[in-house]
């Protein structure tokens, strides 16, 4: 039973794993602030990044579309 246990834990962190690198990789420009120190970037921020980063299928459009017409209805 814990051998089935430790097989599931591993195949839960490899399944993590591959899907942090299928996330579409978003670039931000640095964000500082009037001091000039960096700034950390917000949740918010970093979702609105997500839905305008494209890929060769256009996904981040397309769910951004899916999020809108969902908000919507």
């Amino acid at each position: 039973m814990e051998r089935t246990n430790s097989y599931n834990l591993r195949w839960e962190q490899l399944l993590a794993v591959r899907r942090e690198f299928d996330r579409p990789v978003v670039t931000l420009p640095r964000l500082i602030d009037r001091d000039f120190r960096p700034r950390e970037i917000s949740e918010r921020t970093m979702r609105f990044a997500e839905a305008l980063a494209l890929d060769v299928g256009w996904s981040g459009i397309s769910d951004a579309r899916a999020r809108r017409a969902a908000r919507m209805n």
